[in-house]
Formats: structure tokens, C-alpha cells, sequence
């Protein structure tokens, strides 16, 4: 009977924020993403603190948490991102939450292991983000050829990825990733015995 509850007060949550994008919830998640694109990740966190209370043991918390992971995973402090995330993974409401927001969880999950070098789960969650069709998908193509270049017998796959990419749609930061990764990817190695 309480999960049925929980599971109907997220899903009216949810709809709540899906097809009213401007009521004071959507606003204030809003203004979190901008605080946190703004670097202000102190402000972002009491913020969401505030908001959060009274809601944590309702399926609406899997949103908290993914905020939690996002501004900890800015503020370069991956561990703490990656409590977050294995948190949200191990969720029983993740599985109800709609494809995209499932995606966008997915994507800030691959990115975190990555950069604690756990690469096969960070691989594994990247393909994931493909497969569902995840609207960035020059930057996972980027990361997987990065994973797959530093992987013995991976220059192959790392080319695929490679090639799949349009370096148009990357921001500045991907660009110059793309371009210094054009020296490994598109010419193998040379013999020079």
C-alpha cells in the first residue's frame, strides 16, 4: 500500500514538473541548475537542502540526489558524487522515472566513474545513454573513444567512435578534446624501426 502511494505521489510529482514547467517546483530546479552553472555550488546545495526538506523519504528524492551528484560532480569532488549516484542507482524509483531524466542520470553517472577510473562501468553506463536515444551524443561518442584509445586492442572501437562524432555540436572544451585526439585516432602507430 505505501509503495502504491509512493509510487502515485511521484508520478503526480513528476507530471507536476513535466507539463507545468513553470510552477514554484520547476522554478526552483531551475534556479538550481543556474546556480550551479553560475559555479555557485554552496548557495546551490543549501538551496536544495531547503527544498528537500520534509521530501526525503519520497520517490521525489531520486531528483535531490541526482542534484547532490551534479553540483558534488562540478565541484570535481567525484567520490562524493559517486556516494550520490550508487544511492540513485540502487533506488527502486529510478526504474519509473521517464527515459530522458533516466538518461541525463545515466550520462552524469558514466562521467563520474570516468574520472574515478573505473572504466568499464563508466563504458557500460555511456552505452546505455546511446541506446536511449540521450540527446548528447557527440559527448559520449568523446568519452568512449577516450576510454577506448587507452584500452589495449581498443583503436579500432576508439576510431568508430571517432567517426560518429560532429565536432559542431561539442562545446569549446570538447572541441579541443576532439582535435588533440585527431593525432592518436587517425593515423596508427608508426613503425619507426
Amino acid at each position: 500500500m505505501y509503495v502504491r502511494f509512493c509510487t502515485i505521489l511521484f508520478l503526480l510529482l513528476y507530471a507536476t514538473f513535466y507539463f507545468f514547467p513553470d510552477t514554484l517546483d520547476s522554478k526552483a530546479l531551475k534556479k538550481i541548475d543556474s546556480l550551479i552553472v553560475g559555479k555557485k555550488f554552496t548557495e546551490a546545495k543549501t538551496y536544495l537542502a531547503d527544498i528537500k526538506e520534509g521530501l526525503e523519504d519520497t520517490p521525489i528524492n531520486v531528483i535531490f540526489k541526482y542534484y547532490f551528484a551534479k553540483i558534488t560532480f562540478y565541484e570535481k569532488d567525484y567520490y562524493s558524487s559517486s556516494f550520490f549516484i550508487n544511492d540513485i542507482m540502487n533506488d527502486p524509483f529510478t526504474d519509473m522515472l521517464p527515459l530522458e531524466v533516466r538518461s541525463d542520470i545515466w550520462f552524469l553517472a558514466a562521467k563520474v566513474f570516468y574520472n574515478i577510473e573505473l572504466s568499464s562501468k563508466s563504458e557500460e553506463l555511456f552505452n546505455r545513454c546511446i541506446n536511449s536515444d540521450f540527446k548528447n551524443k557527440n559527448e559520449v561518442y568523446l568519452y568512449l573513444a577516450g576510454i577506448n584509445l587507452n584500452k589495449k586492442n581498443g583503436f579500432d572501437r576508439a576510431r568508430n567512435y571517432y567517426f560518429r562524432i560532429s565536432r559542431k555540436k561539442l562545446d569549446d572544451e570538447g572541441k579541443n578534446i576532439y582535435d588533440s585526439m585527431a593525432d592518436n585516432v587517425l593515423w596508427e602507430k608508426i613503425d619507426t624501426s
